[in-house]
């Protein structure tokens, strides 16, 4: 059983005024009562019981109706706090997230070859603990841990089971789950790392009216993370999701899935890497050429190559971007998601693939005067993941699925 926090002492009526508030912004008595279909008396005892939790704060008056002003109810940021990890092959990222999700710390723990799970989780744990203690947030306010990872996974049980690219072979069957909630005591869950920044993206857009949104992230593999109707679309078996082994080449180059013509073997980093490289050994020429072996040339080499304006780095590029927007195309057609958020590290590295790919999807569209539809960058930059764990940590106590 986890220790208390607060907001586990939230019934059906205080977590469904602090959802509304949560996600939609501060609000009137008038506001909620409108939202909430409760009685003003009711209403009133359930504000004062969330104040008094120190969960909501009164601030700022609505003026607009005329008459005397009617206090503004709003989330408290010292109401509740809870941490995001973002795992990766390369680097831990972690943040301390207040109850607006703002980030009260950030940390990047970078994995080296002697890099052992043992010792990186004893570290990090370390650092959360100290860091709780220096934000001086008391224990009972901090309400879970969201860790947003690559895969393949074992999301209900929260294992990271058998990756491929790690330091080394000891990060294989890693309970993640467990190791933070023996030591805090308190809900841990953990997700596609997709998953969680499209979490993250979409606390920052529901106010907005935004609830259908996927985030793709294109970088040594291609995940995608779906939020439908502010519902996060996953399976308990997570295997990185499906999306990266969209076929998009019938009978194509062979994918490590065991399939032909997938995705991420035309529009992944190893893949431009494969096909600028093969299209050397044929006996194209590049800017690289004599500068670099041919088998040391690595993705931000064909990058600022392509920036140079050399023919054959533009020309993968663009290759990859193509075939990525037939997927982005596909999906939306099937889907029909508000936003398409594309982030990982092609688009941040490559504008020219951003807008290349979103040139072809756009073109791939089914009855596109139908649909209405934003791209974009990730709003909250590199930190979109792991500030997305946090926000899953909330979203789970939200829908009540905090056990």
């Amino acid at each position: 059983m986890f220790r208390e926090t607060v907001l586990m002492k939230l019934d059906d009526n205080l977590l469904k005024i602090y959802s509304i508030i949560f996600k939609e912004g501060a609000m009137t008595v008038n506001d909620l009562m409108e939202r909430t279909k409760m009685p003003r008396t009711t209403l009133n005892r359930n504000i004062k019981e969330l104040m008094d939790l120190e969960l909501l704060e009164q601030g700022g008056a609505d003026y607009s109706s005329g008459g005397r002003p009617a206090s503004i109810f709003s989330i408290n940021p010292d109401g509740c706090y809870s941490v995001g990890l973002e795992l990766s092959r390369s680097n831990i990222r972690t943040v301390i997230c207040n109850g607006k999700l703002e980030p009260m710390w950030i940390n990047d723990l970078f994995l080296k070859k002697n890099s052992y799970p043992e010792e990186v989780f004893s570290q990090i744990i370390n650092m959360i603990d100290e860091n709780i203690d220096r934000l001086n947030i008391d224990r009972q306010r901090f309400v879970g841990i969201g860790i947003g990872s690559v895969g393949p996974l074992d999301m209900r049980e929260g294992i990271l089971l058998n990756p491929t690219g790690f330091p080394n072979e000891r990060w294989n069957n890693i309970s993640l789950k467990d190791i933070f909630q023996k030591y805090f005591n308190i809900p841990v869950f953990v997700a596609n790392g997709a998953s969680t920044a499209v979490m993250g993206e979409y606390t920052t857009h529901v106010n907005k009216g935004i609830t259908n949104l996927i985030y793709i992230n294109i970088g040594v593999g291609i995940r995608v993370g779906v939020v439908s109707n502010g519902t996060l679309v996953g399976s308990d078996m997570d295997k990185e999701g499906a999306y990266g082994h969209l076929v998009v080449e019938p009978g194509g180059k062979k994918c490590y899935c065991g399939n032909h013509g997938c995705i991420e073997v035309y529009s992944s980093i190893p893949s431009i890497i494969q096909e600028f490289t093969y299209e050397l050994k044929k006996g194209r020429k590049s800017i690289l050429l004599g500068n670099k072996e041919i088998h040391k040339i690595n993705f931000q080499d064909i990058i600022l190559a392509a920036e140079g304006k050399d023919h054959l780095a533009k020309e993968v590029i663009e290759r990859a971007a193509t075939y990525m927007g037939i997927v982005l195309g596909n999906i939306i057609n099937t889907i029909h998601p508000q936003m398409i958020i594309i982030g990982g590290m092609i688009p941040d590295s490559s504008k020219d693939y951003y807008f290349k790919a979103i040139e072809v999807a756009k073109s791939n569209i089914y009855n596109p005067g139908s649909m209405k539809y934003i791209f974009s960058l990730p709003t909250l930059g590199h930190n979109t993941m792991a500030v997305g764990a946090a926000a899953l940590v909330i979203a789970k106590y939200l829908n009540k699925k905090v056990v």
